[in-house]
This record gives C-alpha cells, structure tokens and sequence, in this order.
C-alpha cells in the first residue's frame, strides 16, 4: 500500500491515520517508514484556497475510516479534487472477486 498526505508550505504534512485521524506532521515523521513520491504540484492559483481547505479538515477532524475517509480522500479532499480512493476500490474489488471464487467452489 502507500500513504498520501499534503505537503504544506510550512515543510509539515497534512494526512490522516487510523490512530490519529487529521493531524499534521513533519515530513521527517511522514516520510520514515515509506519513500515519498510527489505525484503532482498544485498550481500557485489554488494555494489559498488549498489551504483553507487543509485547516477546515484538520478541524473538523473527521475520524478516518478505511474506505469513507482514508487518506487518499483526505489528501484529494484538501486538495479541493474529487474525493475518491483507487486503493480502497481496488481493494473492494479484490474482496468482491474472492467472495464469488469461493462461492462457486462451493
């Protein structure tokens, strides 16, 4: 698997985690127990309202759920991007696959 989260101008990350929900971070904290990978920069016109976004999520503080508000949605969330999670979905599909092979060796 992987992780995502929202690297601030500040050098913290935005993320959520099953034991802390949204918190900020470090990026060293973030960073240490898997490679980090930038996957897209937002463009300069969409900083503020990011930003916002970020600070409204991490006080609203939404507990993290595994599929409704993992870390990718929280990360596409703050971002102001559709809120979807390919990890979750492929996982669900997974499931659903070995659910149907064994009900039919069965």
């Amino acid at each position: 698997g992987r992780h995502e989260g929202v690297l601030l101008p500040s050098g913290n990350v935005a993320h959520t985690t099953p034991e802390q929900g949204p918190h900020l971070c470090s990026f060293h904290n973030f960073s240490r127990t898997l490679p980090v990978i930038v996957e897209n920069e937002l463009p300069a016109m969409r900083h503020h309202s990011a930003l916002a976004s970020v600070r409204e999520l991490l006080t609203i503080k939404e507990p993290y759920h595994p599929t409704n508000n993992n870390c990718e949605i929280f990360a596409r969330r703050a971002l102001l991007e559709k809120a979807e999670s390919p990890q979750a979905l492929g996982w669900t599909f997974l499931v659903l696959i070995a659910g149907l092979l064994y009900l039919n060796s069965q």
